[in-house]
C-alpha cells in the first residue's frame, strides 16, 4: 500500500493503492462482512452500499474505513477523505486510517495535508514501511528534499531490499547536490533490481554529475 513510482530520466509518476483488512477485527455485522466480500470481488459500488448500511445501523470505524477505501478504488479521493475523517473520530490512534488519509490527500496533490497525516501514521507505528516511503514521496514532491532523504533512509533501514526506496533516496540526494550518496543509493537499487532500465538510466545520469562535480573542485 504505497505510492508506486516508475523511474526514467524525466521521472514519471503513477499512483496505486491496495488495502488490507488484516487489521480489522472479526466480530462484525452481516453488512460489514458482505461489504468485504463484495469489495474482494471488485464490486465496489455494491460494497459501498453495504458498508454504508453497516455504518448507518452502528457507526463504527471499520465501516467508515471500508467506505473510504472503496471510494479510493473508484477514484474518488475527496469522498474517501470524508469517511477516513469519520473513522478517525471513532478510532483516532489507528495508523492505518492516518496512512490512508495521507494517501488520499496525496492523490489530490494536497501535500500540505498529506504530510502531517503520514507523519502521524509513522508516529503511531514507527515500523510502518509504506508510510515512511509515502512520506518521503510527498516530501519529495513538495521540494523538501532533506526531509525526504530521512524518510527514504528510514524506509531502506526497515526494508533493505526496497529497490524503489533506494532509487528515490538517490534522487533526493541529487536534489541537495550530494551526488556521491546519490550514486551509492542508485547502485543499491540497481543491485536489487538489475533489470530496471529506469534505475540504470538514473544511475548513469548521476555518475556523470558526480564526475562533473569532481572536475569542478580544485
Amino acid at each position: 500500500m504505497r505510492y508506486l513510482f516508475f523511474l526514467t530520466t524525466t521521472l514519471l509518476l503513477s499512483l496505486t493503492i491496495v488495502f488490507s483488512t488484516s487489521a480489522l477485527a472479526q466480530k462484525d455485522d452481516k453488512y460489514l462482512i458482505r461489504a468485504r466480500k463484495l469489495s474482494d470481488k471488485k464490486r465496489y459500488n455494491e460494497a459501498l452500499e453495504a458498508y454504508k448500511k453497516s455504518f448507518q445501523i452502528n457507526p463504527n470505524w471499520k465501516a467508515a474505513y471500508g467506505i473510504g477505501s472503496d471510494y479510493l478504488r473508484v477514484e474518488n479521493p475527496t469522498e474517501a477523505i470524508v469517511y477516513f475523517r469519520k473513522a478517525l473520530q471513532l478510532k483516532e490512534n489507528e495508523s492505518l486510517i492516518w496512512y490512508s488519509l495521507g494517501y488520499s490527500y496525496g492523490k489530490l496533490n494536497e501535500n500540505d495535508q498529506a504530510i502531517p497525516a503520514l507523519q502521524k501514521a509513522v508516529e503511531l507505528k514507527p515500523g510502518y514501511t509504506d508510510a515512511w516511503y509515502n512520506l518521503g514521496s510527498v516530501l519529495f514532491k513538495s521540494g523538501r528534499y532533506k526531509e525526504a532523504v530521512e524518510a527514504y533512509k528510514t524506509t531502506t533501514n526497515l526494508n533493505p531490499k526496497d529497490a524503489e526506496a533506494y532509487a528515490f533516496l538517490g534522487l533526493a540526494y541529487s536534489n541537495i547536490n550530494n551526488f556521491e550518496k546519490a550514486v551509492e543509493s542508485l547502485q543499491k537499487a540497481v543491485k536489487i533490481a538489475p533489470n530496471n532500465d529506469g534505475y540504470r538510466q538514473n544511475l548513469t545520469m548521476l555518475e556523470t554529475k558526480l564526475k562533473e562535480q569532481g572536475q569542478k573542485e580544485p
